[in-house]
């Protein structure tokens, strides 16, 4: 699990002592599940990266840059800000006030 600021840089310990951050994003990587399968195999899923705007205002995010994934596709958003399919990594997405969105690794292609 990685906590993500708004501008797309991971948060700092003094980042969440700033009495007006109200937008964060969280990277759950794909490759980080501990679990195995029945045969002991390591089990992979997709990455998601989730960002959660508690302002009553809209927020500019950018995605992370590609050290973290190439692309993301929509998966949930609870508030629709017009249309949204695949973006790449350090892309601008505009999150409306009080909403979530979700997004999973896109395919390789």
């Amino acid at each position: 699990l990685v906590w993500f600021r708004p501008d797309g840089h991971e948060m700092k310990h003094e980042d969440w002592e700033l009495p007006y951050v109200r937008c964060v994003g969280m990277f759950l990587g794909g490759d980080a599940i501990a679990t195995r399968d029945p045969e002991g195999n390591k089990l992979k899923g997709q990455s998601l990266l989730i960002y959660l705007n508690a302002h009553d205002q809209a927020v500019e995010l950018t995605l992370p840059g590609r050290e973290w994934e190439a692309g993301w596709q929509l998966a949930l958003r609870t508030a629709v800000d017009g249309p949204v399919d695949t973006l790449t990594a350090s892309h601008n997405y505009r999150l409306p006030g009080r909403s979530l969105v979700v997004f999973r690794q896109a395919p390789v292609v």
